[in-house]
């Protein structure tokens, strides 16, 4: 479950009068993010769950969609998280419990598409459960990703100056893998 952005938050400070920060370290991939996520969802509720052949074209999806996810998640970690933490010791704390969860909620929505491809007979009702659970994974991603980018952004800005954010970002994105 998702934490409160109020909760284990570090505090942030209130310097800057308007959303706009320094350097955007998350918005570029983040929309990318919310655009597949999303536009999944949006099949998904679309697919017929008695329709194999598009229940089981979703489940590809979903499988390619979870791949960037972790994906995404292993660099803010590396690269992020690690240099937040080097700045202001306990920043990332929150980050890394959310990122924990959302990789424990992927696996078991992975678990449920593993189900719903080994047994036929209960695709249908299975494929409506993980539709169900996926929109509130996606829920839940799109929270998060907007406190990093209100939140977190913010803190990154009063810790690090626009450079130190570009390089941070330039070296995530050569490491990049989706």
């Amino acid at each position: 479950m998702h934490m409160l952005a109020s909760e284990a938050s570090p505090p942030v400070s209130s310097r800057r009068a308007h959303p706009l920060p320094s350097f955007d370290l998350y918005g570029q991939s983040h929309r990318a993010l919310r655009a597949v996520v999303t536009e999944l969802l949006v099949r998904m509720g679309r697919t017929a769950a008695t329709d194999d052949a598009d229940v089981l074209a979703r489940l590809d999806e979903l499988d390619v969609v979870f791949d960037a996810i972790a994906s995404h998640l292993a660099e803010e970690a590396t690269f992020l998280h690690v240099a937040l933490e080097r700045k202001l010791p306990g920043a990332a704390i929150r980050l890394d419990i959310e990122h924990a969860e959302q990789a424990r909620a992927m696996e078991e929505l992975r678990a449920l598409a593993m189900r719903i491809r080994r047994e036929p007979s209960q695709r249908a009702v299975r494929f409506r459960v993980l539709y169900l659970r996926y929109a509130a994974f996606v829920g839940e991603a799109l929270v998060h990703m907007s406190d990093e980018e209100l939140r977190t952004q913010t803190l990154f800005d009063d810790l690090f100056t626009a450079e130190e954010q570009r390089a941070l970002h330039d070296a995530l994105c050569a490491r990049k893998t989706w």
